[in-house]
């Protein structure tokens, strides 16, 4: 379908390079339309998936919002939406980096119109036009309008896309009415739920900077469970994972794309005024509470120990302004108090928040009661499975000893990790922040200071961590014995059974120890196999197990990233031994077996697993059924070990090689023994050879593709 445009654009023509001018120009519609049928599944542009993929084509069209709106993302991407004309396949979202354009996408206006010259992109299902230059056309059009849509027309009561009826409304502006909240997800990014009168779900995401909080430079404030919209609008985008599981996505670019109807009372800033309280101690609990029309009461709720449904309720008094306050009783020393916050608007025509929070999803407040002072313990538990701390953000100084060090010259795992004595479970704790960790070494014993970052918003996506601010070396010597565990305990990421260990010192065993560990799988082929293997108790199970993340380099707020000095890694990428090793490289496989590997246990991405330290933390790793020493040959393009060698020389090709044959010679060049490589392992019998130095080289048909010395000693 060709549209003619709603300006007089091409009077400007001229004025471009003619070079620009000979790109084709395509319809928006033409880009954006898809044929749905037969595959109702497939939501891919008909023009990316035809021969014109990766071509560069003009479009032309009116900017939907003001440039500045997508200023939410980070500085390099440019971005906003273009209309051609109303209705169906005739918008469609420019994304970009910060490319020099004549006309910057950032300081677009709302109406402005645009030539584009660029290429179309798919990504997570939505058709994008990625610009090589932009140029101004004019400016003075209309606002462009929403068109009015139930809910049900592009996802169903599972929040699950219509195709059929969704994909060509795909990055138009679009409005529903009389919609409900049903969840919310507030981590200083807020998105949200809501359903109208047609029963389908949809999702409102953050997209643009109107839903941003003050947290990332706006003003948005999260509404609550249940609160109503007269109206929502916003551009329509998809989060497409399949055809079963995707869905339409709802953006509102600007602050009158929410119309507010009723709603509950915004209640925000709930804090106790005790980190960890004593046994002797009220807590009093403030919070700001907010209504357009006033608030005629608010209660605080508590109950004390988890699982509790027994919920005390105490009445809450205005202190100043939007500040209302309560005090729950001192409480007996390990109990943990969980409490939440209620109100009541004092207008009949908004909503009256006197059920408790809880009931309608959100996990309650909690404080454990620990009249020693604040420990590693009341940072880590949690009885909530989205592991957040309850003293999330609060400054605390607790005491441990250290794990695991950053000093650089301990050959160590490059971060600094403490754990409190006498503990099996939630015991152990990430630290950074401060650069003058890195002079702290296993058994110290230290004081530290610093906020509690945790929950799915912390740097490490769900991990509770300490960003210190000082700390106090107290002592040396301290001792903490590993956790011993079988790597199945590892197998998935489960709240009830691993959760408890994160940031603690493991020991990894089959069983009792009897049988040795196997590296089940050297490369699992899933999102998160980078660098990481899979050791277990079984070769005919490959996917039960632990995963041992090695080698790579440690990079700030990254618990992924781990220890350069172990030898033991997936593959050469993930080793530094190429730029000068404190220890070789041994590539893994199905031969090894190991008596016990020791590390941190780390969390990223909902994937739990072990960090060793270094070489010591692998106890009789067998290659090839022979004790691995710690020193090799290591090339680009092989690995040989042990060196010196005494009867037996193991070589371990870093890829497949065709034809390879592996040759020893003396230092004048004179052969003394060669072999085929019939796979990518092989061992040389050199106990004819007289103790000295040696070449050993691999070649192919073509030659010597690399070679390296090594020494013979008796």
């Amino acid at each position: 379908m060709k549209n003619v445009l709603l300006f007089a654009a091409f009077a400007l023509l001229p004025l471009l390079s003619w070079g620009q001018s000979t790109y084709p120009l395509v319809d928006i519609s033409d880009v954006q339309y898809v044929s749905l049928f037969p595959d109702t599944c497939n939501d891919s542009s008909s023009f990316a998936l035809s021969a014109n993929i990766g071509d560069t084509i003009r479009i032309t069209g009116v900017v939907m919002m003001n440039g500045t709106a997508s200023q939410a993302k980070a500085g390099v991407y440019r971005e906003i939406f273009l209309q051609q004309a109303p209705g169906i396949w005739n918008s469609i979202d420019v994304f970009g980096y910060s490319q020099t354009y004549p006309t910057d996408l950032l300081t677009s206006l709302a109406g402005d119109s645009l030539m584009i010259v660029g290429t179309v992109e798919e990504y997570d299902g939505e058709t994008e036009f990625v610009p090589d230059s932009v140029y101004y056309l004019g400016s003075g059009n209309q606002p462009i309008t929403p068109t009015v849509h139930t809910i049900a027309e592009f996802n169903s009561a599972n929040q699950v896309n219509y195709m059929t009826s969704g994909e060509q409304w795909e990055g138009t502006y679009i409005e529903f009415r009389n919609c409900t909240v049903v969840s919310v997800t507030n981590t200083g990014r807020v998105d949200f739920v809501i359903t109208d009168s047609s029963g389908g779900l949809m999702y409102v995401y953050d997209r643009f900077l109107a839903q941003r909080t003050s947290a990332y430079n706006g003003t948005f404030v999260a509404p609550n469970v249940g609160d109503q919209f007269d109206y929502i609008r916003g551009v329509m985008s998809q989060y497409k994972t399949s055809c079963a599981s995707g869905y339409y996505e709802l953006e509102p670019f600007q602050t009158s794309d929410y119309g507010y109807g009723k709603a509950y009372p915004a209640i925000t800033g709930i804090k106790s005024n005790y980190v960890t309280p004593t046994a002797s101690e009220d807590v009093t609990i403030t919070a700001t509470i907010a209504s357009n029309s006033g608030i005629a009461s608010a209660t605080l709720y508590y109950a004390i120990g988890v699982g509790s449904t027994t919920w005390n309720a105490l009445p809450m008094v205005n202190t100043s302004g939007k500040l209302w306050s309560g005090t729950i009783p001192a409480q007996p020393d390990s109990s943990l108090i969980m409490y939440f916050v209620s109100a009541t608007d004092a207008s009949p025509n908004h909503l009256t928040d006197t059920v408790p929070t809880i009931s309608k999803g959100a996990n309650p407040y909690f404080y454990i009661v620990n009249s020693t002072g604040t420990s590693i313990y009341d940072v880590q538990y949690t009885p909530f499975s989205n592991g957040t701390s309850g003293l999330v953000n609060d400054t605390v100084t607790i005491w441990g000893v250290v794990t695991a060090s950053s000093n650089p010259s301990a050959n160590d795992l490059g971060y600094t990790v403490i754990q409190q004595p006498g503990l099996n479970s939630w015991g152990g704790i990430w630290l950074s922040g401060d650069a003058s960790l890195t002079t702290l070494n296993r058994g110290d014993i230290v004081s530290v200071t610093g906020t509690v970052q945790s929950g799915p918003s912390s740097p490490a996506y769900g991990y509770t961590s300490l960003i210190v601010t000082s700390f106090t070396k107290i002592g040396s010597g301290g001792v903490i014995t590993p956790v011993t565990l079988d790597p199945s305990v590892f197998t998935k990421y489960s709240f009830a059974i691993n959760k408890q260990y994160e940031g603690m010192l493991v020991t990894l065993q089959n069983g009792n120890g009897t049988n040795p560990l196997y590296v089940v799988n050297p490369s699992p082929s899933d999102y998160y196999s980078f660098g990481q293997y899979l050791v277990g108790d079984s070769l005919s199970d490959p996917n039960s197990g632990t995963r041992i993340v090695a080698g790579g380099t440690p990079s700030s707020g990254d618990y992924t990233s781990s220890s350069v000095n172990v030898s033991y890694v997936q593959s050469i990428d993930y080793s530094n031994s190429l730029n000068g090793p404190a220890f070789p490289a041994i590539i893994v496989d199905t031969t090894n077996t190991i008596s016990s590997i020791t590390g941190i246990v780390g969390y990223d991405y909902d994937q739990v697993f072990v960090l060793p330290r270094n070489n010591a933390d692998f106890v009789n790793f067998q290659v090839l059924g022979v004790t691995a020493v710690q020193s090799a040959i290591v090339t680009s393009d092989f690995t040989v070990y042990p060196n010196p060698a005494n009867s037996e020389l193991n070589i371990s090709l870093n890829s497949a090689i065709s034809g390879a044959t592996v040759t020893v010679s003396d230092l004048t060049g004179r052969p003394m023994m060669s072999q085929a490589m019939t796979s990518t392992s092989a061992s040389l019998d050199v106990t004819s050879l007289s103790s000295g130095m040696y070449f050993i080289s691999i070649s192919s048909g073509s030659g010597i593709v690399n070679q390296a010395k090594f020494i013979v000693k008796k």
